[in-house]
């Protein structure tokens, strides 16, 4: 068993109890194949970008559910013969994120836990030699 999304743009002719009566069909079909509904959002009608077969506004719905892979096929055949649903997309979503295990490298080696002042002056001489070999 996969987790799926599925969204459905449906047709602006249905009304809401046909569109309502087409998600239960959907869900129950889901569900006598062996599918746990876990999530169900019904989208107010909302104008598109392009027409699709000729129409400038849709009903957007996201189904979440658990369903067996193998019986994906049959779940698309009844997506594309129904002429109410005007486009669709099923995705496989991932819910778990692997974690990663390997940790930061040290970017300082380790002391002995005694602090090291450096003094200002020797600093500064350290810098002089630096330079003065450089340029030679």
């Amino acid at each position: 068993m996969k987790n799926y999304e599925l969204t459905l743009i449906l047709s602006p002719l249905l009304g809401e109890e046909e569109m309502n009566d087409l998600i239960g069909t959907l869900v129950s079909s889901l569900q006598e194949q062996g599918g746990l509904l876990s999530n169900q959002n019904i989208g107010k009608r909302t104008k598109l970008a392009y027409p699709i077969k000729k129409q400038n506004e849709s009903n957007i719905t996201t189904l979440t559910f658990t369903f067996n892979p193998e019986k994906l096929k049959e779940l698309e055949v009844k997506l594309k013969g129904n002429t109410s649903i005007l486009r669709y997309m099923l995705l496989n979503k991932i819910t778990k994120v692997s974690e990663i295990t390997q940790k930061t490298p040290q970017l300082r080696p380790k002391t002995d836990g005694t602090n090291v002042k450096a003094d200002a002056k020797e600093i500064d001489e350290k810098l002089k030699e630096i330079f003065k070999e450089a340029t030679t």
